[in-house]
């Protein structure tokens, strides 16, 4: 059952990894019988697993294809019945949430969407019915390197259009929470609740996670500090927490059944412990969404259950087996996921080892089990904790028998007894808000964190399989063989540009320019934000996964293009968890960015071209500088317009580049003929989003730029753009992110 399992795995794996679905899957399901017949009673019977795993991959992807919103008609105005699938993440006065469509006027498949309200009654909540006017459009995200993948994600969430609330006509409540959408609603209600108690508390959010996997309201700063600390999995809710959950249930039965059947004492116990354990662990999973540790924990326990019912009994790696398949069949797509490989590893390693007992066992079951997942967190994250085998060593006790059963006690208690909930609360919201300066000064050791650019994923299997060598190997050899694939793993490092070139990335984030230019030992960013205060926070999403891919642990220079502070949104992670050196911009009147100034830094010669005075608070103020190494320059606009280029070619600063970022996203107010004469790149990159309400860029722009002869590139096309200007020779423009990891999911 086991290599039965690894190889349903295995199947469903390589779909997963597809560029494009295999076609013809009637095809695919003719070979199953002489598979069948070949392999059932054979050794090779694991074929026909594998060959299953294919198979129901690539259906349940095709049926989740099928109701994704052509490309061909977005955007999409309709009036649309839904209901709020979610829960409500407010972002200022916008509101975003999915919800599952109930009626829509058009001829459109799609069953759930993803939506975003600006303006949104405060009222809105979970379960509610809603008439609303939406504009639809296919599921897209952007795509950098390092950062997560959208679309898989919305594929993988059911997600088959994004959608935004118009104003063509008024939205209308057709009624709340009905009784299909209880447990959403329990959710909302129990998380309101705690948030209510705790009001003004950091530690709320922290609060709403243990009790319903509800994490909206960490702080970055909290998320940091369970990063640096290795203690991430227990802020939600993790396999631990349902399975003690489970054993809190099965103990209460245990306790109370002498009372249900005075007569019959302990006899016939089993039964009802098995029932309540199962039970009460599928519910905690269920009203903790569901996740891939939650579904694995509620799993085992309900399968070793019902073997106890049977008389029979399982052994746990079988058990944990059957599970596999189980989540699995539940969600193909999880088996890409580092949360998925992270569960099931960490619980086939303690199967394996078999611990032994006391504190000595526990610490090394806490160092064999850490030491396994250093090249998983590695290879996912990108950063591993080292001091996570001592903190959780006492944090894992310590949140799963006292901080999650008073947790849920605390949420129980907002049902029957408010006030008791509200001391309860307020206790455990204090305790851990004391808790914090301790970890703080405790994250901050030097050694707290390893950091690594993302390892090639050959890599990666090498040292998951070396560290199982040297953590289960009883001879010295292959410990030193896994030990060594370990150290490989933890000592790469990212290829640098060669001493006179760097790399120039143009990052996709939707309006705003985001660039970084990277020298061998020099990291510079050049950042237009979209100008909107409720902007997305490119630092963490797009900039420090990018930075980490490619092993900086500073930035040297930023430049924040426009003087006002409202386009510098977006760079508060940035700013938080990476050092940076210098800033030039981003309206501090002591770091302006203004003409004439120079930077000669590892090779490069940075020189800011415009704004010639500070005063002038609109786009032509942008920053724009060019950028020169031994072998090509490029030239950084910002959103000037016709005005401030034609200042530029008159007063006849060095504009010639073989890289240009198109002024203002392509607007029609900018990129006129002299600006384009001036400049004659070989490379014209445009950073503007998808299917933007401005329209950019413009058609007439564009052609502008090619009469001239230049390649146009555009990041909402293609991904993040990446050029490689070496010290001698030819400038490398291999293709965008979107185009060279395209997968099945990918939206054109």
């Amino acid at each position: 059952m086991r290599r039965d399992a690894l190889a349903f795995l295995a199947g469903i794996t390589a779909i997963q990894f597809a560029p494009a679905l295999p076609g013809g899957a009637g095809w695919w399901a003719l070979a199953l019988p002489p598979c069948a017949w070949l392999t059932w009673r054979s050794r090779f019977r694991f074929i026909l697993f594998a060959l299953l795993g294919l198979i129901y991959a690539a259906a349940r992807a095709q049926q989740d294809l099928h109701h994704t919103l052509p490309a061909s008609l977005e955007p999409l105005p309709v009036i649309a019945r839904v209901q709020v699938d979610s829960l409500v993440q407010w972002q200022g006065p916008q509101a975003r949430f999915d919800a599952r469509v109930l009626g829509i006027d058009a001829d459109v498949a799609v069953r759930r969407v993803r939506l975003s309200w600006m303006f949104a009654p405060r009222r809105l909540a979970a379960g509610q019915r809603w008439e609303l006017p939406l504009t639809l459009k296919r599921p897209r995200g952007w795509r950098n390197p390092g950062a997560a993948d959208t679309e898989r994600l919305y594929l993988r969430a059911g997600i088959d259009a994004l959608a935004q609330v118009g104003d063509r006509q008024p939205a209308r409540l057709l009624g709340e929470a009905t009784g299909g959408s209880t447990l959403l609603w329990l959710r909302e209600h129990i998380s309101a609740g705690l948030r209510r108690e705790a009001a003004g508390s950091p530690s709320s959010g922290v609060l709403t996670g243990l009790a319903v996997g509800d994490t909206r309201d960490v702080t970055p700063e909290l998320w940091a500090l369970f990063r640096a600390l290795g203690i991430t999995h227990l802020m939600a809710i993790s396999g631990s927490h349902v399975g003690l959950f489970g054993l809190l249930a099965a103990a209460l039965v245990r306790r109370l059944w002498p009372l249900v059947r005075p007569r019959h004492g302990q006899s016939g116990v089993q039964a009802p412990c098995a029932v309540a354990a199962a039970l009460a662990s599928l519910g905690y999973a269920l009203l903790a969404g569901f996740a891939v540790p939650s579904q694995r924990t509620a799993a085992m326990i309900a399968l070793g259950g019902a073997a106890r019912l049977r008389g029979r009994w399982l052994a746990p790696s079988h058990l944990l087996a059957l599970a596999l398949v189980l989540v699995l069949l539940i969600d193909p797509a999880a088996a890409v996921e580092p949360g998925f490989w992270l569960s099931f590893a960490t619980v086939m390693w303690i199967l394996a080892s078999v611990p032994g007992a006391g504190w000595r066992a526990a610490l090394g079951l806490q160092f064999g089990v850490s030491l396994l997942v250093l090249p998983l967190t590695l290879f996912a994250f990108g950063q591993a904790s080292l001091i996570a085998p001592f903190v959780n060593l006492i944090a894992v006790p310590l949140t799963g028998f006292v901080l999650v059963p008073a947790t849920l006690l605390a949420a129980a208690l907002l049902f029957c007894a408010p006030a008791l909930s509200h001391w309860l609360t307020a206790q455990l919201a204090a305790s851990l808000d004391a808790c914090w300066p301790v970890l703080m000064k405790l994250a901050a050791w030097p050694f707290a964190q390893y950091v690594v650019p993302s390892l090639p994923l050959p890599l990666a299997a090498a040292a998951i399989g070396g560290a199982a060598l040297l953590t289960l190997s009883p001879a010295w050899p292959w410990r030193v063989i896994g030990a060594s694939a370990v150290l490989s793993a933890c000592s790469w490092r990212a290829p640098a540009p060669p001493a006179g070139g760097f790399e120039f990335t143009l990052l996709e984030a939707g309006d705003a320019t985001l660039a970084v230019v990277l020298a061998p030992s020099t990291t510079l960013v050049y950042y237009a934000g979209s100008g909107s205060a409720f902007g997305a926070d490119v630092g963490a999403s797009v900039l420090l996964p990018f930075l980490r891919t490619r092993g900086r642990a500073q930035v040297d220079l930023l430049i924040i293009s426009r003087a006002d502070s409202a386009h510098a949104v977006g760079l508060e992670s940035l700013l938080r968890e990476l050092p940076v050196l210098q800033i030039l911009g981003g309206g501090d009147p002591q770091a302006p960015c203004l003409a004439g100034q120079r930077f000669d830094r590892d090779g490069l010669r940075i020189r800011v071209l415009a704004p010639v005075t500070g005063e002038d608070p609109g786009p032509d103020a942008s920053c724009v500088v060019r950028i020169a190494g031994a072998a090509g320059s490029v030239l950084l606009t910002g959103e000037i317009t016709r005005r401030a280029e034609a200042g530029l070619v008159e007063r006849g600063v060095p504009l010639a580049a073989d890289v240009v970022v198109v002024p203002a996203r392509g607007s029609h107010h900018a990129s006129s003929s002299p600006f384009l004469t001036a400049t004659r790149p070989r490379w014209a990159l445009v950073a503007a989003a998808h299917l933007n309400r401005f329209g950019y860029p413009r058609p007439e722009v564009l052609a502008r730029w090619q009469a001239l002869g230049a390649q146009v590139r555009q990041v909402s096309l293609e991904g993040a753009i990446t050029l490689r200007v070496p010290a001698r020779g030819p400038i490398e423009a291999p293709p965008g992110e979107r185009i060279r990891r395209r997968g099945f999911w990918t939206a054109t």
